[in-house]
């Protein structure tokens, strides 16, 4: 190996009181020998094709060759002596590895703590600087730096988290009077490729940066044991593969505003916990635990797999994207969620955990039905506020119930709102004779939004369930009366552009509750159709309308049961029935009559036109604006005196509530 030994235009020698060595004398011999007597070829060319003589000469701190000072290289280690043009010795060094500055560094040197510094650095480029390799690497740190111990890892690991806020620099951001939050540097930690075997939980600093380069680390201690934990302000962990233990990532604070949290490019498999766990800890002022963290987190292309449960959130702000989470039936337990959304702080009911989940794969392997199911799991417990977009809540098995609502609704902040929110999402919510597949089932509590939009499926089982068997109108009462504010202005059900089979819908198995219908914004509207209705002669006698199709149901006006009935719902008292009627023609003239009867036979209104005689259709357009009590229903009826009896070709209604029960 050829060496270069840095005497040039800018290192240059010095004598023992620290001036330029004027003729001074240089030897280089073989290493641990006198280079006096044991001398070894020096060249003034890296190739060492051009032999320098010794000793070597400095003429004010340099050697120089045709008038310039020059580089000398030499192949191999050396010993080196210093002398002034007295033959008084300035240094000697047995075993070499470079010459520079006027002293040469022997390899114990580099091989000491601080035998970085020693070594000279220069990234390559225009405009760079030369630094020493300690100042190039002081900010990253590895597992392999730290003494070990044990059986396992477990030792290892836990000397870096111990030494990790030794190199960190944290500070109260103050400018011009003004305090902002505390903002800290930490260095980057490493987890070298391997495998790693830990009996115990690794408990890391508030500022962390740590990445892994693909590692796998198995908890050996148990269920009861984590693998990372701690109490955590700004973190990022990268690049990790987790098995077994009791939760593999889970963190706290006392509520610490600000706080941020990443997390990606893992695997975490076989928890006996949560893959992901958060969870409040302390009291504030007046000795109430904090049941949420003022933390933003971001989970980030994480596979979660066969674990017990998968994230457990009591944060501000939660994003997971890009992420695949598949339970597995031999790891679950029943009656479930993978996911909780854990909701408000004991102190202040109005600050709601918000959960995202966009871009993700969600495989719920629990079981085939009648087989070996696990009974009552579900995708989330949301007691916040939750949103999923462009995400496949997966088929296989028939699924499984999406969310299961159980957080109350909020009444100061209508825009801080508990919510269930799906956009652009595949939403497989469980096999058809489930009485639990749902995509959203009301657990005791109704969410303030409620949104499905462009949206595919379900097919055979309802949007909302009522698994909880809520009295709705009691429910919104009750609300009312406690927080004097009316429901329908804190309450909202919005259905858009979902594809599902609405004719597959009975009575027993609605859409969403009917209790809940006053309450959905597309339309409030419920859409039926006749067609082809033979309809008697005769202007006094009473021929209702026997309605046999939905058109569009978001009010649950009428149902197949009583296909004559426009029903008043519940949180209804007032309602406006669009009619549309087409009456085959017999060519002559002839008067026409649409009426709305109530249940009691009388009719409440009347819409008659003359008609003259015509080979056409007639056509009618009739509204009528009815009132009465939730429950109290109408029917259609059409009367005419023509010569015998007319078939109605088609009959389209369109009932709206125009006010609701406040």
């Amino acid at each position: 190996m050829s060496i270069v030994m840095q005497i040039n235009p800018f290192d240059f020698f010095v004598d023992g009181s620290g001036n330029a060595l004027d003729a001074g004398y240089i030897y280089i011999g073989e290493p641990n020998l006198d280079p006096r007597q044991y001398p070894v070829e020096i060249f003034y060319d890296e190739a060492l094709t051009i032999a320098a003589a010794q000793p070597l000469r400095t003429s004010n701190g340099y050697v120089y060759r045709a008038g310039t000072p020059a580089f000398l290289y030499i192949n191999g280690n050396y010993s080196v002596m210093v002398q002034d043009k007295n033959h008084v010795q300035v240094f000697y060094v047995a075993d070499a590895l470079l010459i520079g500055n006027g002293s040469a560094v022997s390899k114990a040197e580099l091989a000491a703590d601080n035998g970085a510094e020693l070594v000279g650095y220069k990234a390559p480029g225009t405009n760079t600087v030369k630094r020493d390799v300690y100042k190039k690497i002081q900010k990253e740190i590895e597992l392999g730096d730290y003494l070990s111990g044990g059986l396992d890892d477990t030792v290892q690991f836990k000397n870096l988290a111990a030494d990790i806020p030794n190199k960190t620099t944290s500070r109260l951001i103050t400018i011009g009077g003004l305090q902002s939050s505390f903002s800290g540097t930490t260095p980057r930690v490493i987890v070298r490729a391997g495998d790693y075997a830990i009996s115990d939980s690794i408990n890391w600093p508030s500022y962390l940066n740590l990445e892994g380069e693909e590692c796998l680390i198995t908890q050996n201690g148990g269920v009861t044991k984590d693998i990372f934990t701690g109490v955590a302000y700004l973190w990022t962990i990268q690049g990790f593969n987790m098995a077994g233990g009791r939760n593999a990532i889970s963190f706290s604070n006392n509520n610490i505003n600000s706080t941020m949290v990443e997390i990606s490019n893992c695997d975490i498999q076989l928890m006996d916990g949560f893959a992901i766990n958060t969870f409040a800890t302390g009291t504030d002022g007046g000795g109430n635990a904090w049941s949420h963290l003022s933390a933003e987190v971001n989970i980030h292309k994480v596979r979660m797999l066969s674990n017990k449960q998968a994230i457990n959130n009591c944060c501000d702000h939660m994003t997971i994207s890009n992420c695949w989470i598949q339970p597995d039936k031999v790891n679950l337990t029943a009656s479930t969620a993978s996911i909780i959304n854990r909701g408000t702080s004991a102190t202040d009911p109005h600050a709601l955990t918000r959960m995202h989940i966009r871009d993700c794969f969600m495989i719920p392997n629990v079981g085939t039905e009648g087989v070996d199911r696990v009974n009552n799991v579900r995708w989330i417990d949301n007691y916040g506020s939750f949103k999923a977009s462009d995400t496949r809540f997966g088929g296989e098995g028939g699924g499984m119930q999406i969310v299961a609502h159980l957080g109350a609704p909020d009444t100061l902040f209508p825009w801080n709102s508990t919510e269930v929110v799906f956009v652009g999402c595949m939403l497989f919510a469980g096999p058809d004779n489930r009485t639990d597949s749902c995509v959203m089932a009301i657990q005791g509590q109704v969410p303030n939004r409620f949104t499905i939009d462009n949206c595919t499926g379900p097919l055979g089982k309802p949007l909302i369930a009522n698994l909880s068997s809520t009295d709705f109108p009691t429910y919104f009462a009750n609300f009312e009366a406690a927080s004097g504010r009316k429901a329908i202005e804190y309450f909202k059900i919005d259905i858009q552009s979902d594809i599902y089979d609405l004719n597959a819908y009975t009575p027993l198995r609605p859409i969403i509750p009917s209790g809940l219908a006053p309450y959905t914004i597309k339309g409030r509207s419920t859409k039926i159709r006749k067609a082809n209705q033979s309809i008697p002669t005769g202007l006094g006698l009473a021929n209702p309308v026997s309605f046999d199709t939905i058109v569009e149901d978001n009010l649950f006006a009428w149902d197949i049961a009583n296909p004559t009935r426009l029903t008043m719902k519940n949180g209804c008292s007032k309602m406006e029935i669009n009619a549309s009627v087409v009456m085959a023609s017999d060519g002559a003239a002839k008067t026409i009559s649409v009426d709305l009867v109530d249940s009691g036979g009388t009719t409440v209104d009347s819409i008659t036109a003359q008609r003259a005689a015509s080979a056409e259709a007639d056509r009618m357009k009739v509204v009528f604006k009815p009132s009465g009590p939730p429950g109290s229903f109408w029917t259609l009826r059409i009367r005419h005196n023509a010569a015998g009896p007319l078939n109605m070709l088609d009959c389209q209604v369109d009932m709206a509530p125009t006010d609701h029960i406040v």
